[in-house]
């Protein structure tokens, strides 16, 4: 992956042999890319095109959220944060973060904001004791998706069975608070910062992947990411009609693989070797064994059909409990 500004900044202090083997993780999330939207009518512009609400995002309060084409299917996801006033930042993947922006680009002619791709902003993960994490940055956001800004780092709090934060900052910030924080923490890989998301359910899309899934096959109106009251957005009506016309089909299951290695696009297969379902993520577990999420058709494991990647024909998956409660569609419009 291209290593942006940011990371060449820091790498000196990133690879200093002064840290704390013991103490909670410090993760190089640089597989992420982070997008600006700046001025009088960002939160106008994105409110038009994004699945989250974003007048329910403030300074202390971020979201998961999808922008998705005129048949519902979803570009990217995505976290957004505020910032600063008139500033907030788009969290998806690299090689999303570029055909994310361009499709932006399209749309906001009439609105006074800009867009760009950062390359002097970055994200990184921490995760462990959470009592020594607050000696070292100060107040933390005690809620998934709530958010904090402490010394001069955007700091939010994200699902896991650990307590687990994204911490956004700039160049000059992490230049100023990185040597104390890596004196203090140990440095995991981002492979495991990549696990733990698998574990708590978060969907991504990617490249082979995009325009794939309507934001419901990926859970995200269980994790907060799409709102159903906020009004009109590119492919809302889709969405929404999903949600209380439809039946969904398919939806998001967590999953462990063995004998196999999957990949984000790759194809699962049920009897008969028929296509059921599409890998969303997956991140190693053991030497011999993945977790994965993966987009399945709801018949076939409700049937409790076999499932093994298509084309591996020794690997074998087996259901996981996602952590968090799936309900199926209820037909009801909200209350307005």
């Amino acid at each position: 992956m291209p290593a942006t500004l940011f990371w060449n900044s820091i790498d000196a202090i990133w690879n200093s042999e002064e840290t704390n083997q013991n103490g909670p993780s410090l993760y190089p999330l640089k597989s992420y890319q982070l997008i600006s939207v700046t001025g009088p009518d960002a939160e106008k512009f994105m409110q038009g095109q994004f699945t989250c609400d974003l007048k329910q995002i403030t300074p202390t309060q971020s979201s998961l959220g999808a922008c998705c084409n005129n048949k519902g299917r979803m570009i990217a996801q995505f976290r957004v944060i505020n910032v600063a006033p008139e500033k907030y930042l788009l969290r998806c993947p690299e090689g999303v973060a570029d055909s994310l922006n361009q499709h932006l680009a399209k749309f906001k002619v009439f609105y006074k904001c800009e867009l760009k791709v950062e390359e002097d902003i970055g994200v990184l993960g921490l995760c462990g004791d959470e009592d020594v994490l607050s000696q070292l940055l100060g107040t933390l956001p005690t809620e998934a998706n709530a958010a904090e800004q402490v010394k001069g780092l955007s700091v939010v709090r994200v699902p896991g069975d650990q307590p687990r934060f994204e911490l956004y900052a700039d160049t000059e910030s992490a230049l100023q608070q990185l040597p104390d924080l890596i004196s203090n923490l140990c440095l995991g890989e981002e492979s495991e910062w990549e696990l733990q998301d698998v574990r708590a359910g978060l969907g991504e899309v990617y490249p082979d992947t995009q325009e794939e899934f309507i934001p419901q096959m990926q859970n995200l109106q269980f994790l907060d990411g799409v709102s159903f009251k906020k009004g009109c957005y590119t492919g809302q009506e889709i969405v929404a009609r999903m949600q209380y016309l439809g039946k969904l089909k398919k939806r998001m299951y967590l999953m462990a693989i063995d004998g196999g290695h999957a990949r984000a696009g790759d194809s699962l297969i049920g009897e008969g070797e028929k296509v059921i379902g599409t890998i969303v993520r997956s991140a190693d577990n053991t030497l011999d064994q993945q977790l994965a999420l993966a987009v399945v058709d709801n018949s076939h494991v409700e049937a409790g059909e076999p499932l093994q990647l298509k084309d591996q024909p020794n690997s074998r998956c087996h259901l996981r409990e996602l952590p968090y409660h799936v309900e199926q569609n209820t037909n009801t419009r909200p209350s307005r």
